[in-house]
Protein backbone atom coordinates (compact mmCIF):
# COMPACT_ATOMS: atom_id res chain seq x y z
CA UNK A 1 0.00 0.00 0.00
CA UNK A 2 1.17 3.50 -0.92
CA UNK A 3 0.37 7.00 1.00
CA UNK A 4 -0.17 9.93 -0.62
CA UNK A 5 -0.93 13.60 0.51
CA UNK A 6 -3.40 15.23 -1.81
CA UNK A 7 -3.48 19.23 -1.90
CA UNK A 8 -6.44 20.43 -3.72
CA UNK A 9 -7.84 23.86 -4.58
CA UNK A 10 -11.31 24.57 -5.86
CA UNK A 11 -12.14 26.97 -9.27
CA UNK A 12 -14.52 29.54 -8.17
CA UNK A 13 -17.10 27.61 -10.57
CA UNK A 14 -16.30 24.65 -7.66
CA UNK A 15 -16.83 27.20 -4.73
CA UNK A 16 -20.24 28.87 -6.51
CA UNK A 17 -21.40 24.79 -7.19
CA UNK A 18 -20.71 23.89 -3.24
CA UNK A 19 -22.12 27.56 -1.70
CA UNK A 20 -25.40 27.52 -4.04
CA UNK A 21 -26.01 23.49 -3.49
CA UNK A 22 -24.65 23.57 0.08
CA UNK A 23 -24.57 19.64 -0.02
CA UNK A 24 -23.90 17.82 3.11
CA UNK A 25 -20.83 16.00 3.94
CA UNK A 26 -21.80 12.87 2.72
CA UNK A 27 -23.20 14.22 -0.49
CA UNK A 28 -19.87 15.67 -1.51
CA UNK A 29 -17.55 12.26 -0.21
CA UNK A 30 -19.28 9.86 -1.55
CA UNK A 31 -18.97 10.20 -5.09
CA UNK A 32 -15.38 10.37 -4.51
CA UNK A 33 -15.12 7.74 -2.06
CA UNK A 34 -16.81 6.00 -4.95
CA UNK A 35 -14.21 6.94 -7.66
CA UNK A 36 -11.24 6.12 -4.95
CA UNK A 37 -12.79 2.42 -4.29
CA UNK A 38 -13.04 2.00 -7.86
CA UNK A 39 -9.39 2.30 -8.17
CA UNK A 40 -8.63 0.44 -5.32
CA UNK A 41 -7.94 3.46 -2.71
CA UNK A 42 -9.22 4.89 0.19
CA UNK A 43 -8.96 7.86 2.68
CA UNK A 44 -7.26 7.89 6.08
CA UNK A 45 -8.67 8.52 9.67
CA UNK A 46 -6.49 10.71 12.50
CA UNK A 47 -7.10 9.99 15.76
CA UNK A 48 -6.07 13.00 17.84
CA UNK A 49 -4.31 13.77 20.69
CA UNK A 50 -1.23 12.00 22.21
CA UNK A 51 -0.70 13.60 25.24
CA UNK A 52 -2.45 15.90 28.34
CA UNK A 53 -4.02 18.44 27.69
CA UNK A 54 -5.49 17.46 24.84
CA UNK A 55 -5.95 13.96 25.28
CA UNK A 56 -9.28 13.02 26.72
CA UNK A 57 -9.85 9.18 26.96
CA UNK A 58 -13.71 9.89 27.24
CA UNK A 59 -13.55 11.55 23.50
CA UNK A 60 -13.07 10.31 20.46
CA UNK A 61 -10.97 13.32 18.64
CA UNK A 62 -11.36 11.73 15.10
CA UNK A 63 -10.87 13.69 11.83
CA UNK A 64 -12.65 11.78 8.78
CA UNK A 65 -11.03 12.04 5.13
CA UNK A 66 -10.29 15.16 4.60
CA UNK A 67 -9.02 18.33 6.25
CA UNK A 68 -10.37 21.72 5.11
CA UNK A 69 -6.99 24.24 5.19
CA UNK A 70 -6.70 27.88 4.93
CA UNK A 71 -3.88 28.92 2.53
CA UNK A 72 -2.65 28.39 -1.37
CA UNK A 73 -5.06 25.66 -1.23
CA UNK A 74 -8.56 24.61 0.08
CA UNK A 75 -8.00 21.15 1.54
CA UNK A 76 -6.04 18.22 2.17
CA UNK A 77 -5.73 14.22 2.78
CA UNK A 78 -4.35 11.47 3.35
CA UNK A 79 -4.92 8.31 0.42
CA UNK A 80 -3.90 5.35 0.24
CA UNK A 81 -3.36 3.33 -3.02
CA UNK A 82 -2.46 0.06 -3.97
CA UNK A 83 0.00 1.06 -6.93
CA UNK A 84 1.17 4.43 -7.94
CA UNK A 85 -0.81 3.91 -11.47
CA UNK A 86 -4.28 4.25 -9.45
CA UNK A 87 -3.28 7.04 -7.48
CA UNK A 88 -2.09 8.91 -10.89
CA UNK A 89 -5.75 7.84 -12.25
CA UNK A 90 -7.49 9.25 -9.22
CA UNK A 91 -5.45 12.59 -9.30
CA UNK A 92 -6.18 12.58 -13.42
CA UNK A 93 -10.01 11.79 -12.51
CA UNK A 94 -10.21 15.21 -10.34
CA UNK A 95 -8.10 17.27 -12.56
CA UNK A 96 -10.53 16.78 -15.24
CA UNK A 97 -13.69 17.99 -13.45
CA UNK A 98 -14.52 21.98 -13.95
CA UNK A 99 -14.74 22.69 -10.53
CA UNK A 100 -11.09 22.16 -9.75
CA UNK A 101 -8.35 24.74 -9.89
CA UNK A 102 -5.69 22.55 -8.57
CA UNK A 103 -4.44 18.88 -7.60
CA UNK A 104 -1.35 17.92 -6.41
CA UNK A 105 -0.42 14.42 -4.89
CA UNK A 106 2.43 14.30 -2.72
CA UNK A 107 4.33 10.68 -1.98
CA UNK A 108 3.97 9.71 1.57
CA UNK A 109 5.72 7.24 3.90
CA UNK A 110 5.32 6.85 7.69
CA UNK A 111 8.11 8.43 9.75
CA UNK A 112 8.99 5.08 10.90
CA UNK A 113 9.86 3.24 7.69
CA UNK A 114 11.78 6.58 7.31
CA UNK A 115 13.63 6.09 10.35
CA UNK A 116 13.96 2.38 9.81
CA UNK A 117 14.54 1.65 6.13
CA UNK A 118 15.51 4.69 4.60
CA UNK A 119 18.05 6.19 7.31
CA UNK A 120 20.23 2.84 7.30
CA UNK A 121 20.23 2.93 3.36
CA UNK A 122 21.33 6.25 3.48
CA UNK A 123 24.34 5.42 5.78
CA UNK A 124 25.16 2.27 3.86
CA UNK A 125 25.50 4.16 0.80
CA UNK A 126 27.56 7.08 1.79
CA UNK A 127 29.83 4.81 3.47
CA UNK A 128 30.26 2.57 0.74
CA UNK A 129 30.61 4.91 -1.82
CA UNK A 130 32.44 7.43 0.07
CA UNK A 131 30.49 10.35 -0.71
CA UNK A 132 31.08 13.65 0.70
CA UNK A 133 29.11 16.26 -0.22
CA UNK A 134 30.30 20.24 0.38
CA UNK A 135 30.56 21.72 3.96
Amino acid sequence: MEHYLLKLSYSTTGWNDIVQKAPTFDQRLGPVRDLMATLGGSFASFHFYERAPYRNENLQHVVLEKFGIFGRDDLFAVLAFQDRHSAQAFRIALSTQPGIKSVELVSIMPFEEVIADSVGKAKAAITGSKYAGPG
